[in-house]
């Protein structure tokens, strides 16, 4: 019995050539087996550790930012959301309004249609870099021309304001900074008529749009009426 021991245990230790062919295929598709399926799960596991390490990794470096104090990625002025804005523009239309209504004259309602095409020229100012009531581009030339654009029909009338702030070095545009615009129109003759015009037509609606660039701000102000239809 020790012998046979022996002999087996050589045999297994010597690669198995005493086995027979049948035997010896069917070892070697169960090692083959066997290596296959330890290949795939030292390939799984290897996979999981990176990603544990890649999110501990980001963990501490988001921790290291927050003890250092660095404020999470906020947008600039510049790619700021128009409905921060809209307060100000808001505010615009609303100190216009207040005029009129202190001299008894007919209130504007707050057009969106307008303030989006106001706001198309404010943003052109800043992108072209010019200020004036004329656009460089030929479809947009006049205030006339782009009422037409934005409603496909002339108006009965049409009016238009402009302002511009621009401020170097660090600063941070405030509500004052708004109300100044307002007060500059109001000092100007020509802003001032649009304002309080009433006669031969009075304004029935208005729009404001302001763009932000760089804590600098361009405000278009419009005002408009209708063309009577039929």
């Amino acid at each position: 019995m020790k012998t046979l021991s022996f002999v087996i245990l050589v045999a297994l230790l010597g690669g198995g050539w005493w086995i027979s062919q049948p035997e010896q295929n069917n070892l070697r598709r169960d090692l083959q087996t066997l290596v296959t399926q330890q290949a795939r799960e030292a390939s799984t596991h290897i996979a999981q550790q990176s990603e544990k390490i890649a999110r501990e990794a980001a963990k501490r470096e988001a921790n290291k930012r927050l003890a250092q104090g660095e404020a999470r990625p906020t947008a600039t002025p510049a790619s700021k959301p128009q409905n921060a804005l809209s307060k100000y523009e808001t505010l615009l239309c609303d100190l216009a309004n207040e005029e009129r209504r202190k001299r008894g004259l007919p209130l504007m309602k707050i057009s969106p249609q307008l303030a989006e095409m106001a706001r198309a020229h404010s943003r052109e100012m800043q992108q072209k870099n010019f200020f004036a009531h004329e656009s460089p581009t030929p479809s947009r030339r006049a205030v006339m021309d782009r009422y037409k654009l934005q409603f496909g029909r002339s108006p009965r009338l049409v009016a238009e304001n402009i302002y511009m702030l621009k401020t170097s070095g660090p600063y941070q545009l405030t509500e004052r900074d708004f109300r100044r615009a307002h007060e500059g129109w109001m000092k100007s003759p020509g802003h001032r008529a649009n304002i309080l015009r009433s006669s031969p037509v009075s304004p029935a609606e208005i729009g404001v749009g302001i763009f932000i660039k760089d804590n600098s701000f361009w405000a278009t102000q419009n005002f408009a009426t209708p063309m009577k239809q039929g």
